[in-house]
């Protein structure tokens, strides 16, 4: 790899890759020439982790753009309504990725089997759309599960975590319990590797809420809270959809323009 690569041979995302040709960038020697490159949240990190990866020195100021972005504010149907009408207008095939609601009996069998009760405005979202289509857009690379698959996942989850031997306790960050795992967990949301987490945390750490949603992964103790509930965590995605944080491409059909 030298200052000729060009940056389709680079480990980028669709969306990073766009990214630089927006900004001009065709070769891996015009990236790292740039005095000053403006790119979305996600964008950046994955730069970040390249130039970390292969050793390449970025001398110039990587920023992360402003983009301004339509907010999604009130209980789960206020922002699913403001959340779906823009993606039914922008972005169609993301709204597609949403399942058909849940039944309340498909609800209530979950948890029986987890011995959990699910939060107010979660159970009120499955109410609308039974989760996400495998491998659609959500916040960090994850999908929303079914409900009838949440008592099976937490199970997984379980098992995965029981594969580490050293827990770094001082990675966890503020407000989550600094365990490896809490059986009061509720992974709704999966990875495509099958080892990054969305997760309801039922049982907080010192300053959380009840209901919050943690990102926990198997390769890392930094399990962090994203939302400080399920109705937060849909802004949340709202928001990373708007400004490029939320990988839209990856799950557009080929044939969707």
């Amino acid at each position: 790899m030298d200052a000729s690569t060009p940056i389709d041979d680079l480990d980028l995302s669709v969306a990073g890759l766009a990214a630089l040709r927006h900004a001009g960038i065709e070769s891996l020697g015009e990236l790292l020439a740039r005095p000053v490159l403006d790119v979305p949240r996600r964008v950046a990190h994955e730069l970040e982790l390249l130039f970390e990866d292969e050793g390449l020195v970025f001398a110039g100021e990587l920023r992360v753009a402003t983009i301004a972005t339509v907010p999604a504010t009130g209980d789960v149907d206020a922002r699913w309504a403001t959340i779906s009408a823009w993606l039914a207008e922008h972005q169609p095939h993301v709204l597609r990725d949403f399942r058909p609601p849940a039944t309340e009996a498909a609800i209530a069998d979950a948890e029986a089997r987890m011995g959990l009760s699910l939060p107010a405005d979660y159970r009120r979202f499955l109410a609308l759309h039974d989760g996400q289509q495998e491998c659609s857009a959500m916040v960090w690379t994850c999908s929303l599960h079914p409900v009838d698959a949440l008592a099976a996942a937490r199970q997984e989850q379980l098992g995965l975590a029981e594969e580490a031997t050293v827990f770094r306790a001082e990675e966890v960050g503020p407000g989550v319990r600094a365990v490896q795992y809490s059986p009061r967990w509720i992974p709704i949301g999966t990875s495509a590797r099958g080892r990054d987490f969305l997760s309801l945390d039922l049982d907080p750490g010192e300053g959380g809420t009840v209901g919050q949603v943690i990102l926990t992964a198997v390769d890392t103790d930094a399990h962090r809270v994203i939302a400080s509930s399920f109705t937060e965590l849909l802004s949340v995605f709202f928001e990373g959809v708007q400004n490029g944080d939320v990988d839209v491409e990856a799950s557009r059909p080929d044939d969707d323009g």
